[in-house]
């Protein structure tokens, strides 16, 4: 027991686990020993570096998919920052007005291609190209060889992610999904358990926590079905891998009906007589993670109901829907 609890301290959370913190970490240790072994000799991309290692940890993605979307961000993020900076550097120098201009310039203009955030790598190659300036052979400054080495580099590591992603996508692809799915039906349980322990305490006041718990699950949802979902397109509905994804879809409606019962029930007092029903939809979830875990038989446990309240009856609607969602009625 003592052991299991060191063991226990030393692993990462549960929640990393099913997130694969493992495997990333193995395929991030290999993706830059590839690129340190074969480039850091390199007589021009050696000298940079950071940028090359910089890249691949930012485009390691579970799938090429993401991979290389990120990829591309990163390539636009850094020819919008690197030109900029050159027509300001070329034109006054390096200073205390053009180092701060520069990166002024480029916040303007990446925050109006996209107003919601920041581009932290325009930013930082604006940076770059005034504190990393390359000379030419005859010892004059050279923004556009400055601009190549950081595209070379940075280009050079997104490839090396990419090849990266693709090989382990192939090997640890299917369980990842599987494993993420496990990680919502989880947080879901978690979710509906403190509603039904406020349902017996007569608790509201604790509902406002439970909204709080909820919320987070449709970022993961979206998360994982934005970053992995898009390699199953075009399979079939009875395709495991698209079974999956149809259960984290049901899963996110299913936290939408459970959203709204806990509004409900702060406006109405709903909560009286629904622990029972609360109950049942806690043992077809467990039996769904029992199915998905393989220690558990098709089917599980899927009681109907009878009641009035259309939020608990949409869940058993959904969750009748999950249970079908793979061959066979397993997933």
């Amino acid at each position: 027991m003592k052991m299991k609890r060191i063991i226990g301290a030393i692993l990462p959370a549960r929640e990393a686990m099913l997130f694969d913190a493992p495997v990333f970490i193995i395929k991030s240790f290999l993706a830059i020993m590839c690129g340190y072994v074969l480039f850091n000799g390199s007589a021009f991309i050696g000298r940079d570096m950071i940028s090359l290692l910089f890249g691949i940890m930012l485009t390691l993605e579970p799938v090429n998919a993401a991979g290389l979307r990120k990829g591309f961000e990163q390539l636009a993020a850094s020819v919008i920052g690197g030109a900029v900076t050159a027509a300001i550097v070329m034109a006054g120098g390096v200073n205390f007005i053009t180092v701060p201009l520069s990166v002024a310039v480029v916040l303007y203009i990446t925050l109006r291609i996209n107003w919601r955030s920041m581009s932290v790598i325009a930013v930082f190659t604006s940076i770059y190209m005034t504190q990393f300036i390359q000379y030419t052979s005859s010892g004059e400054p050279g923004m556009a060889l400055t601009l190549q080495l950081r595209l070379m580099s940075l280009g050079t590591g997104i490839l090396i992610a990419v090849a990266a992603n693709f090989i382990f996508s192939l090997v640890f692809y299917r369980s990842m999904l599987r494993k993420r799915t496990i990680f919502i039906v989880e947080q879901t349980i978690g979710s509906l358990k403190a509603l039904r322990e406020a349902a017996e305490g007569g608790g509201h006041g604790s509902l406002e926590n439970i909204k709080k718990k909820i919320i987070p699950i449709f970022n993961d949802i979206d998360f994982i079905t934005g970053s992995i979902g898009g390699k199953v397109k075009g399979r079939t509905g009875r395709d495991r891998d698209a079974s999956h994804l149809l259960a984290l879809k049901e899963l996110r409606d299913f936290n939408h009906c459970l959203f709204d019962l806990v509004l409900l029930s702060e406006e109405e007092g709903l909560l009286d007589g629904t622990c029972a029903e609360i109950g049942l939809l806690m043992e077809s979830l467990e039996g769904f993670r029992r199915i998905l875990s393989g220690k558990g038989g098709p089917g599980g446990i899927l009681p109907s109901y009878d009641g009035q309240d259309k939020n608990i009856a949409r869940m058993h609607a959904h969750l009748g829907r999950i249970y079908g969602a793979g061959p066979d009625n397993t997933v």
